[in-house]
């Protein structure tokens, strides 16, 4: 469904295969690359499953493919990135945090063998939430 592409600048151009969720990802990195990426492609393979979702989360994802809600998402992942690194983390909290939710309950309904990145995402935002709790203090003040 997803391949994932990394381009490292290279100098010999040589290619990295690593398992990805559902195909290869290629690398392209320079020898003195290799040792960091193995231990990625370590860490990762040992957070995303390889084993194929059940069929109900499948459907689920097809159909969110096929209407192209994923494409909306992902441009807001995106958006979310350009905030987060221009140093407009709450405004990129904001935008983030129902994304998550949506990531969180799909693992926990659907596709409960993939939590592991869905946990590792959540804790994450809360850090980041915890880190601006300032910006959001007024957000969660009783009134009156």
């Amino acid at each position: 469904m997803f391949s994932t592409v990394i381009r490292v600048p290279a100098i010999t151009g040589l290619p990295i295969i690593t398992p990805g969720l559902d195909s290869m990802c290629v690398m392209s990195a320079k020898m003195s690359e290799l040792p960091r990426i193995a231990r990625l492609s370590v860490v990762l393979s040992l957070l995303m499953p390889e084993e194929a979702p059940p069929k109900l989360a499948a459907d689920f994802a097809g159909a969110m493919v096929q209407s192209h809600y994923f494409l909306v998402v992902g441009a807001l992942q995106c958006i979310v990135g350009a905030l987060l690194l221009a140093g407009f983390v709450p405004l990129g909290l904001l935008v983030l945090c129902p994304i998550i939710v949506n990531i969180v309950l799909f693992h926990v309904f659907l596709n409960p063998s993939g939590c592991q990145m869905a946990i590792v995402v959540s804790m994450l935002a809360a850090f980041l939430l915890w880190a601006h709790r300032d910006r959001f203090a007024p957000a969660i003040k009783r009134v009156g």
